[in-house]
């Protein structure tokens, strides 16, 4: 996979020549469908394609991937070949894991819910994440993106036959979510779901988490304004007419879509990774909404490379909040593989779970590589 821009590079492409001919509706449709074009991961996604489920209940149907299960897979090597411009460094953080996926995780290995952010497909959300956690023992679930299944609703269709299928497959596994961006909806709203059910998730972690529909989105279309020529043709008035539309056909009103309005779904156990150059994601506004109690420190991650993480912190809620350095939005939406292994180490130290594979087994460097 290779990544090189803007989290809305591609999705404002498509945009431009909707928008110059004034056509708002058309508009509102490509932010309801589009999904992000990753380079080189088609070949990897359609191996993983007949893990794709759809399941349903009498009232609706969810679609995700899932991982759980064994895999004729044990030395499946991924490639993420990220670079993005900072000013006028270049940034290369790219990195090359193995997993083994040919053993099925254990009965009692918790079941961690992916749910993916704006733009991604539940394959293309769980590279590497997803196949990271299968490989140390987790039972992995990564649910539909947004903008996957129809209607658009932020994520939120499906998730009663989620959870009903959750209960009658895996009714004894500690249940972690993970929100990504967008799916921060998604997560916390399965949250209250399961609650209500009196079987509440023993954790969530929070990555890059949307704080604004309407104010993320003017982000990441100002920024690529300042970087493209070509953004610059879509209409400010024109984009933000759409933006509102969407919004206003979902059943949600705007304060639920927003972060501190469901700060109280989280549960007792939540992990956040946040990063200082997020510019969709303002982290003095992370701040406003999990402030500090106390310094964390969390476990020590081994690399040649720099280390990501800038600082760590509690919340009064004991909740803990990672900022990295160095990562824009999609980025660390990704996550890298120092945000992934303080995520481990907090679901370890969440349910007590023993991974199957030894620390350290799945990443390799180029050195290594070339051997």
């Amino acid at each position: 996979m290779t990544y090189q821009g803007s989290v809305v590079r591609g999705v404002i492409a498509t945009f431009v020549w909707l928008s110059l001919a004034g056509c708002t509706s058309m508009i509102e449709r490509r932010i309801e469908t589009s999904t992000i074009d990753f380079v080189g991961i088609a070949p990897v996604t359609e191996v993983f394609e007949p893990k794709v489920r759809e399941v349903c209940n009498t009232s609706e149907c969810h679609v995700f991937f899932d991982i759980t299960d064994d895999l004729p897979m044990d030395h499946f090597r991924w490639t993420a070949n990220i670079a993005f411009r900072s000013g006028e460094d270049l940034k290369d953080l790219s990195e090359t894991s193995r997993y083994d996926l040919s053993r099925a995780p254990e009965e009692n290995a918790p079941l961690i819910v992916i749910f993916p952010g704006y733009g991604t497909t539940s394959l293309i959300a769980s590279m590497p994440l997803g196949l990271e956690l299968r490989h140390y023992g987790y039972a992995t679930w990564v649910v539909a993106g947004p903008t996957e299944r129809q209607p658009f609703s932020f994520g939120l269709n499906g998730i009663s036959a989620l959870i009903d299928t959750i209960h009658t497959e895996h009714p004894n596994r500690p249940i972690i979510t993970l929100g990504n961006s967008m799916g921060m909806i998604a997560a916390t709203e399965f949250n209250a779901r399961m609650q209500d059910n009196e079987t509440p998730v023993a954790g969530t972690v929070l990555i890059a988490p949307m704080l604004d529909f309407a104010d993320t989105a003017s982000r990441l279309y100002e920024i690529e304004r300042g970087e493209r020529l070509l953004a610059r043709a879509v209409p400010r008035g024109t984009f933000h007419k759409a933006v509102a539309n969407v919004q206003s056909r979902v059943n949600q009103s705007k304060s639920s879509l927003q972060l501190e309005n469901r700060r109280h779904l989280l549960p007792k156990n939540t992990l956040v990774l946040v990063s200082k150059e997020d510019g969709a994601i303002p982290l003095e506004r992370i701040l406003d909404i999990f402030p500090k109690a106390n310094e964390h420190a969390p476990a020590a991650f081994e690399s040649d490379a720099a280390p990501l993480l800038s600082r760590s912190y509690l919340t009064d809620e004991g909740w803990q909040v990672n900022v990295y350095n160095m990562l824009d939005h999609i980025v660390a939406s990704l996550t890298m593989a120092e945000m992934r292994f303080h995520l481990r180490h907090w679901v370890r130290e969440v349910t007590g779970f023993e991974e199957s594979a030894e620390e350290g087994s799945t990443h390799t460097s180029d050195e290594e590589e070339t051997e």
